[in-house]
């Protein structure tokens, strides 16, 4: 069975000389105004979703003997291909926009990516 829709995450660190804090106020307030207003966003992206990493409960998962993610956040991005991704971050104006603010917040040399086929067996509200 094909996926009629593909997902790409990315685990991402901040940049080290900015707080907690203002990683997640820019990332959250800012730079998802600037993603989601690049054109080729609006053209081949489906779903959008940014997600903090709650220390607390990381802990929580180390204590109970799990190993956890070394990161400050994950970011998803949802097409109908993985081509429809791959045009967006070759995109002129994306890479003048968003790579640029992306750049103010996050440590890009650090980023992991896992492209993922999914199917969804239960998506209650």
């Amino acid at each position: 069975m094909s996926p009629s829709r593909v997902r790409l995450l990315i685990a991402v660190h901040k940049n080290e000389d900015i707080s907690t804090e203002q990683f997640r106020d820019y990332w959250q307030n800012t730079h998802s105004k600037i993603f989601l207003g690049a054109s080729i966003v609006k053209r081949n992206i489906l779903r959008y979703e940014q997600m903090y990493v709650n220390e607390e409960i990381r802990s929580l998962v180390r204590t109970l003997g799990f190993r956890a993610m070394d990161c400050d956040g994950l970011v998803m991005y949802e097409a109908e291909s993985f081509a429809k991704i791959a045009d967006v971050f070759l995109d002129t104006e994306f890479i003048r926009d968003v790579i640029t603010s992306e750049m103010r917040f996050v440590d890009r040399d650090r980023a992991q990516v896992i492209p993922v086929d999914f199917i969804s067996f239960l998506d209650l509200p």
